[in-house]
This record gives structure tokens, C-alpha cells and sequence, in this order.
């Protein structure tokens, strides 16, 4: 089904070394993805151009894990994006300090793709979803007044907003109550809006719901004060999958 209201239209050279005993642990990634092989090490990366460098976590998904995400994705970043979050929610702040980025290789069967997730873009991914738990439980409630007027207004008029309560209100009917948001991704946007570049967040994943779960988006500000969570749109699909 076509997207509704789109408000947007939107390796270097490294130094490995062995996993210390006070590394954190993959086992976030295997109880989402299920079974398979996933390690962690970690490194330093010299710097050069367009690439972040400094210390680094390397997650390296193989077996049955990246030959589930080679199926399932026509791209993988999306996959991969969702790896380094998962990975990165559970560090320390001292591993914060000191580490400068996240670096995801999925090794299929006859393939491999290395993607790398500065810490800094990750904590701005935090902080979306964080500003994002605050709208979910009036979605989860049916109470569309509510939750569209977080609309930006950057994204939209008020009236163009609430239009789209009679399309919120059709997939309760179809698909019944909405029960949980289950991220999978996530992607880094910088629309320049009234002549300002403002770097956004679009949340990626499976709305969940009582009868049937669909795709579901929000693209989110992680610059908006806690006290006024703005969202900026949504984007909603009909099928099964995040292709």
C-alpha cells in the first residue's frame, strides 16, 4: 500500500585486538535476531576522509543471523543500524567516553558488508526514542487529537495534521489496537527546513498490533525539548516486511 503522509521526502585502517573480559555483550543482538554467530572486539581506526576514526567497537554477525538479515532486507543498513543501537544501549558511560564508534560486519554466505555508527549519532537516536516512548502510549490509546498535535509545524499545518486521524482510526478498525512499537532501524535525515538544516531521526520498524502488525515510521526531532516532544510525520505501510 502507498506510504501515507510523508511528511519528508526524503574501512579504515584498523587496529583489532581481543575482546577484554569487561567488553560488553552480544547477547542483546541474539535474543532479537535469534541464533547465530555474533562476536565483539575491539579496535582503533586511523583517521581518514569521510570516515569516523578512533576507538571502536567491532560487532561481526555470521551463520544463521546475516543470512536471516540478507533475506529479509533489500538493503541491510537498516538491519545493521538496529545492531549498533541494540549494542550501544547497554554501554557504560565510560564506554561512551572513550570509544568514538560502532562498526557492524554482516558476513553472509558469499558476502560481506561492514556499516559504522558514530556513538554521537547513536545518542541522538536515543534521544528520539526517548521523545518517541512519550507519544506511543496516545497511539496506543486511539487518542489521535493528542498525538497530532505533536505534528511539527515544520511538517505541517495543524489541519494537515489532523487529517489524518480518519486513516489512524481505520487501521484500529482493520488491524486492531496498537500494543507496542518494535524498532528496527533507523536513518540519519538533514532536510534544510526554512532555510535551516535540521538533522532528524526516522525511526524505522513494526507497529504491533492486536490483529495484524504493519510497517511503521516516525520521524522524529532529537533536538526537541522533553516538554515538547514535536514528531515531525509518519509513514505507515500495509506489508509484512521493511523492504
Amino acid at each position: 500500500m502507498r506510504a501515507f503522509l510523508v511528511v519528508l521526502l526524503l574501512l579504515p585502517l584498523a587496529l583489532p585486538n581481543c575482546r577484554g573480559p569487561e567488553a560488553p555483550s552480544v547477547e542483546p543482538l541474539r535474543r532479537f535476531y535469534g541464533a547465530g554467530s555474533a562476536t565483539v572486539a575491539e579496535g582503533v581506526a586511523q583517521p581518514a576522509p569521510g570516515r569516523p576514526h578512533g576507538r571502536y567497537f567491532g560487532i561481526t554477525l555470521a551463520g544463521g543471523m546475516a543470512e536471516r538479515m540478507e533475506q529479509s532486507f533489500q538493503t541491510l543498513h537498516l538491519p545493521a543500524s538496529n545492531c549498533a543501537y541494540l549494542f550501544y544501549r547497554q554501554l557504560s558511560p565510560r564506554h561512551r567516553a572513550t570509544h568514538a564508534f560502532v562498526r557492524i560486519t554482516l558476513k553472509g554466505k558469499t558476502t560481506s558488508s561492514q556499516f559504522e555508527f558514530p556513538l554521537a549519532h547513536l545518542a541522538r537516536v536515543e534521544r528520539s526514542e526517548a521523545l518517541l516512548k512519550r507519544a506511543l502510549p496516545l497511539l496506543q490509546a486511539g487518542d489521535y487529537d493528542a498525538l497530532l498535535a505533536k505534528g511539527n509545524p515544520w511538517g505541517g499545518s495543524v489541519a494537515a495534521w489532523q487529517r489524518a486521524k480518519p486513516r489512524f482510526r481505520q487501521l484500529d478498525s482493520d488491524y486492531g489496537r496498537v500494543c507496542s512499537f518494535s524498532l528496527q532501524g533507523f536513518a540519519y535525515l538533514t532536510p534544510t527546513l526554512g532555510g535551516r538544516t535540521r538533522p532528524l531521526i526516522r525511526l524505522a520498524g513494526v507497529l504491533v498490533r492486536a490483529k495484524r502488525n504493519h510497517q511503521f515510521a516516525w520521524v522524529v526531532d532529537p533536538n526537541a525539548a522533553p516538554q515538547s516532544p514535536y514528531l515531525y510525520g509518519f509513514n505507515f505501510r500495509m506489508e509484512p516486511d521493511l523492504r
